[in-house]
Parts: structure tokens; sequence; C-alpha cells
């Protein structure tokens, strides 16, 4: 397979980003940094501590998991043996992915998996996606992908930056956000190559729909909320219509475990989830993780972007809580472990937001578990 031609790495966030919001993130500690107030409605349909595991970063398989052929394929694309390689220790997929050092010293980042795992397509569909890329996103190098022997490998510029740590909002809260409005600016003049290559691979989940339709269910966890399931299917519909009539495209997975911070810039990373939505969507999921890193996100998201529209907001938790749930519901993933406790964890966790704004009843509790646990991702 021919090499692809990747596109060049942007070192530093904008400089005019920082300024703007450094005022409201050093205000954060006097104002934001507490803990989410877990309001209960008394209900005899849903316990008052659900007792939802917390998920775990999935042990990375090391270089020897790897057949000989494909070690020999990641040697040839790098022009030189690999002398030693360091599994990224975290994320949720039980697939290769480490930075590994090559003979002369230099170190590049490679993922690998079977053809026959979930993990192969999104590699796949993130080399297209990732050659494309504007200069302007903070995103590593493509260096080359191959499709070889029933494997899919691809190789990344290895970059310098570790995982935002448990209680990252107020110390790094101001730079995720200056690499966010960084990435939605560039992704705006995104090329038509790359808009064709986000495009959508299928439609977006629509859980509340197809709860109501029978095609789906909630997990036990969250079972209690089936009552609500009309009155959120009309506010998914808002969400997806916004995101079918979209022309900027948005990463849609923005979490703390694809965030690097480097000494002077932050990267994004796993970007086979880029498609056609608003580019504030990726902040609402930020916010998220913020909440169960014990912050407020409703003042984590307005301290961000005040003039968010209160209703585009709740049809979008709405959406992601309905797509979170019924996933969670489905069959496990012997490729991901913990995946289907990551996904009921955030869909009960947005659905708190969304009823504490709608201040509807049956609102989960969730055992605080003081951040994160998803950590070491290289």
């Amino acid at each position: 397979m021919k090499p692809i031609n990747a596109n060049r790495v942007l070192a530093t966030a904008a400089a005019s980003v920082v300024p703007r919001l450094e005022g409201r993130w050093l205000s954060w500690s006097a104002s934001a940094r507490r803990v989410v107030a877990h309001r209960w409605v008394d209900s005899s349909e849903a316990p008052a501590v659900l007792p939802v595991p917390c998920p775990a970063a999935t042990p990375r398989p090391g270089w020897e998991w790897l057949p000989a052929s494909v070690q020999a394929e990641i040697d040839g694309w790098s022009h030189q043996r690999v002398v030693a390689a360091s599994p990224a220790c975290g994320g949720l997929s039980a697939v290769f992915a480490a930075t590994v050092t090559h003979a002369d010293g230099s170190s590049s980042f490679v993922k690998a998996a079977p053809c026959t795992s979930p993990a192969a397509a999104a590699y796949l569909r993130e080399a297209q996606i990732a050659r494309l890329l504007p200069l302007g996103v903070p995103s590593a190098r493509l260096r080359w992908h191959s499709e070889h022997d029933g494997w899919v490998i691809v190789g990344f510029d290895a970059v310098d930056g570790r995982m935002p740590e448990p209680g990252w909002v107020p110390r790094d809260g101001q730079r995720l956000v200056a690499a966010w409005q960084q990435t939605a600016a560039a992704l705006t003049g995104a090329s038509p190559a790359l808009r064709s290559a986000a495009g959508r691979p299928q439609p977006l989940p629509s859980g509340w729909a197809d709860i109501v339709a029978g095609r789906r269910r909630l997990p036990a966890h969250a079972a209690h909320l089936a009552t609500f399931a009309p009155s959120m299917q009309d506010l998914e519909a808002g969400f997806l219509a916004t995101c079918d009539q979209a022309t900027t495209l948005a990463h849609f997975d923005l979490r703390p475990d694809n965030l690097l911070l480097g000494p002077d810039r932050v990267w994004l990373v796993d970007w086979a989830t880029l498609q056609p939505g608003p580019a504030w969507i990726d902040l609402v999921t930020l916010a998220v993780a913020a909440s169960d890193d014990g912050h407020d996100p409703q003042t984590f998201l307005d301290t961000a972007i005040p003039d968010l529209d209160g209703a585009r907001l709740d049809q979008a938790l709405a959406w992601m809580a309905g797509a979170w749930l019924t996933y969670a519901a489905g069959a496990p993933r012997p490729d991901a472990p913990h995946l289907r406790a990551f996904q009921l964890r955030n869909g009960l966790l947005t659905w708190r937001w969304l009823a504490s704004r709608r201040d509807l009843p049956g609102t989960p509790t969730l055992a605080r578990r003081g951040g994160h646990n998803l950590r070491g991702k290289a």
C-alpha cells in the first residue's frame, strides 16, 4: 500500500484564545469549584445511590502480542527496527496502542488491530481523517497506515503529553477550552476532502426513539427512566435535526482520555468520530467529564461558552443520555471490557445534568469516584 501524504503538525495553541478565557477560569475556584449537588426526588422506582461500577482503563497488550508479520510490517514502514514498546495504559480498547522506540532512538505511536476487531474500522477511518486535518488542528501527524495480513496498522508521530489528572478543571480547564476553540476555528475551513472523509459513517443514534419503538432498552440501572422516553424523544429529535443541518465538524468524543497536555500545547487524539455537528457539542461532552471530576457541568460550560442557547443544550443532553444509556444496555465487548460501565456512568451523569435543568424527578445519584480512571493514555 502506498504511504499517505500526512498533514504537518500545528504546534501551538492560538495565543489570542487564552486571554479571552483567562479572566473566567481564574475565578473558577471562587465560584465554580464545587461538588455537584446530587438532588434526589423520592421514588420507589430507583435507589438513592446507584451501585454503578467505575470504569477503569483496559490493560493494553505488549509488542509480543503482535504476530511476527505485523511486527515486520511496522519495522518496514518505520525503515528501522523497533527495539522497545511502551503500551498506552489508558483508554477502553484491549488492542495494541503503544509508543515504540526505534533503533536510532526516535519514537512513534502505533496502533494495530486485527480486522475482526471493531477497532480496525475505527483505525482506518482515523487514518483517512487524520491525514486531512487542517494545520490549525493540534493533532499528531499521521506517518503511515497499512492493511497487512489481516491487520490494520496506523503510525503517528509520538507526542510529549499526559492526560489531565483528577482535579483538572481549575488547573487545566483554560488550556483545554483554548485547544477546543483553536480546533473549532480550524475545522470551520475544512477542505472538501476532509468533509468527505468525515461524512457520517452511519446515522447518529436515537436512543429514546428506539426505546419508544421497542427496538432498544435501557440498562437495569436506568430502567426507571423509561417513563420519560416520549418527551426525551422530542428533545433528541431537535438535536438530530441540528446535526443534519450542520455545516461544521465536531470531534464528538472529547473527553479527558482523548486529550494530552504537553509543555506548551494540548493535543486532541482519536479522530475516528469526527463528523458533521455543532462544534459546541464537544464542550458539552467535556462538561459531563467535568461533573465526574466533582464540578458543576453547567458552570463549566457557561464559563467557556456563556451564550449557548438553553433549548439547544437540553436537546443535546437528551440525545447524549439516550445514546449512552442504550449503548450501555448492549452486549459486553470482549475487546473493550469496561466500555459498558463507561457508557452507563456517562449516561447517568448526562441525565443528572438534564434533570437538574428541567426539574425532572428520578435523578440518579452516583457514588462519587473523585476523577476518571482512564488515565495514562499515550
